[in-house]
């Protein structure tokens, strides 16, 4: 409270708002029932003991205040106190969607993935194995195993990858993929696995022919190290 009152301060007329950061979210429950009452508790002491003091000196007549990333953003909108006030989400992973959304945050909300990995079948190693040409730099790995699932394939179980390759058990019972075939991998963690990037194929729904395509360049790739005016020299 100290802190944001001495930036409010500093701020004068251009301080507009907090920004609540409620990132560790997914650890406070497996479920939303679970993580909800621990949030609620988070919102209630930001707005008694931070919000309400500054609102109180503030010139601007409505302080903004912005709260939840995508693992608390449905428990953030259903707080009574939050709702009477100017308030904003920021679920990001929604967007996109992965399957982490999918299996531990949101079931009910039956989102569907916009972001996926292509990948092609390159090998069959073994029976009830192949591998297919996308290991850890074409997937996030920060989320754990398994890094993905293969669209349309709920019995495809995907293992262990490497740097380019990832193997994938595959049911004995029926031939196994030919190699060449096309899969789609949706991330465990789609935010991480834009980033690794340079471009991205956008398909258009309503477009039949090879117009339905084009690139789009991923302005969040990578990260800036120095500022803009180092004046070194790029090789």
């Amino acid at each position: 409270a100290g802190v944001a009152a001495r930036v409010a301060a500093v701020a004068g007329p251009r301080f507009r708002g907090l920004h609540v950061y409620d990132g560790h979210a997914m650890r406070l429950g497996k479920t939303r029932a679970e993580r909800e009452p621990k949030l609620f508790e988070i919102y209630d002491r930001v707005i008694d003991r931070v919000y309400a003091p500054l609102a109180q000196r503030s010139p601007s007549p409505r302080l903004e205040i912005v709260t939840a990333g995508t693992p608390a953003f449905l428990s953030s909108l259903a707080h009574p106190g939050l709702a009477a006030l100017h308030h904003t989400v920021s679920p990001g992973t929604v967007v996109f969607h992965d399957t982490t959304s999918d299996d531990q945050l949101y079931p009910d909300l039956a989102l569907e993935p916009a972001a996926l990995v292509f990948s092609r079948v390159v090998s069959r190693p073994t029976d009830g194995v192949v591998t297919c040409d996308a290991g850890v730099k074409a997937l996030a790995a920060d989320a754990g195993h398994p890094m993905a699932v293969v669209l349309g394939h709920d019995d495809f179980l995907p293992l262990k990858p490497s740097e380019e390759h990832l193997p994938i058990r595959v049911p004995l019972h029926r031939p196994p993929p030919d190699r060449g075939l096309p899969l789609y991998l949706v991330p465990r963690h789609v935010c991480p696995t834009v980033n690794l990037a340079e471009v991205a194929l956008l398909v258009h729904d309503d477009r039949p022919d090879l117009s339905a395509l084009s690139l789009l360049r991923i302005d969040a790739r990578a990260h800036d190290i120095l500022p803009a005016d180092h004046g070194l020299q790029l090789l």
